[in-house]
């Protein structure tokens, strides 16, 4: 039986960039606000995230599905750091953001007939291929969809799934 991942664990994991008293305190907080729950009591603490969607308040900024997943929480993140996401953003919103995340995930998955560029015709080639990075980014930091269990980690090291 796994009994969670210790601030040990997790320190070793990230190769001691973190200091452990700093991950302890991280995990603290992250346990009052519910972002992860303990597994087990015993000498260490194990620890257990837990998975949550947020209810999005403005469908149209989203998609059409009204949930907002951890990707595309992770990804419109990005926008503040990547000029590419953040100009996609401005010019096909945050509803086109989410839907080339899905067929990403779609095309790594094998699910499509035609390539990642070929679902878009409206949007340019280029804006495309430029946020590519940044969900690839995102889905392996997550390396694990929590929701489905699928991990990425095998197909994001495949060859390019940007193909025209």
């Amino acid at each position: 039986m796994w009994n969670g991942l210790t601030v040990s664990e997790l320190s070793e994991y990230l190769a001691g960039e973190i200091p452990q008293s700093t991950l302890y305190s991280d995990m603290n907080e992250l346990e009052e606000i519910g972002a992860v729950w303990v597994e087990s009591d015993g000498q260490p603490t194990g620890y257990r995230a837990r998975f949550f969607q947020a209810e999005a308040e403005n469908i149209d900024k989203v998609g059409e599905s009204g949930l907002v997943g951890p990707q595309i929480i992770g990804l419109i993140g990005e926008a503040f750091t990547d000029d590419a996401v953040q100009k996609f953003v401005e010019t096909y919103g945050h509803s086109m953001l989410n839907d080339a995340l899905q067929v990403y995930i779609g095309s790594l998955l094998g699910d499509l007939n035609r390539s990642f560029v070929e679902m878009f015709p409206e949007v340019e080639t280029d804006d495309l291929e430029a946020i590519v990075p940044a969900i690839e980014r995102i889905l392996l930091e997550m390396s694990r969809d929590p929701r489905w269990g699928i991990d990425y980690r095998d197909s994001l090291s495949t060859p390019d799934v940007v193909e025209e």
